[in-house]
């Protein structure tokens, strides 16, 4: 989807900020030019040049394959807690709920008027069983939407960690398969406190969030707020 040049090396972005990580060692400055300039005509606006890769004429052979998991510099806020099935359909189901709930309202109010249409017509025993039918279908509809959208069963428990630098975010999903995700600020939107959460939204529609519990008082979480909405303001206009 896009894909970020660094001093120390490419990272190439797919579904949904999931990364692979090129170190700049494993190129020389031809196939460095090469790649980078594709990466360029392909992506457009997508491809970014945070700095150049620092390469040498000669490449190193690569071994096996690893995710980056630390970085060179210490982070402005790092926060370590457990992400809840519960936590994430609150964020991720707030906006279909609100759809549902506009769609449900609207798909009421339509069946509302067939059934006083039928009472109109003097047949109230039709117009009763009308609506009733209506009434089921719907309920019967959202509910299994409802599940399958939005159900906190959807979300298993992870623990994570947290790392906010000047530029981007990482987070670390430690499971048995290492997750290591990296978000430049430039895809910054906004955020908001939701409940106990304080949610940050990005341009490609996902979302991290950050639990009460993961600060140490709230005058942290008052000064992370503020933090991330100058990001927002800085990153707004690139």
């Amino acid at each position: 989807t896009d894909a970020f040049e660094t001093a120390d090396g490419l990272y190439l972005v797919y579904q949904r900020n999931r990364y692979l990580y090129v170190p700049a060692r494993f190129f020389r400055q031809d196939t460095a030019f090469a790649v980078t300039s594709f990466l360029e005509q392909t992506l457009g606006k997508k491809f970014q040049r945070e700095g150049r890769m620092t390469v040498s004429d000669t490449a190193e052979i690569p071994g096996g394959t690893a995710q980056l998991v630390t970085e060179p510099n210490q982070p402005a806020y790092q926060f370590e807690f457990v992400m809840t099935g519960k936590d994430m359909s609150a964020v991720a189901g707030r906006m279909a709920r609100i759809l549902l709930t506009v769609c449900g309202l609207f798909v009421t109010l339509m069946c509302v008027a067939m059934a006083w249409g039928i009472l109109q017509r003097g047949n109230a025993v039709a117009a009763v069983v009308a609506l009733a039918i209506f009434c089921v279908v719907i309920i019967v509809a959202f509910v299994r939407i409802y599940r399958k959208h939005i159900g906190a069963s959807n979300y298993p428990e992870r623990q994570v960690t947290m790392r906010w630098y000047d530029d981007h975010v990482t987070t670390v999903i430690h499971q048995t398969d290492e997750g290591f995700h990296r978000v430049p600020y430039v895809k910054l939107r906004k955020l908001r406190r939701q409940g106990h959460l304080t949610v940050i939204a990005f341009h490609d529609n996902t979302f991290l969030y950050v639990p009460r519990t993961a600060f140490s008082d709230e005058g942290q979480r008052t000064a992370f707020e503020a933090f991330l909405k100058e990001k927002c303001a800085e990153y707004s206009n690139k």
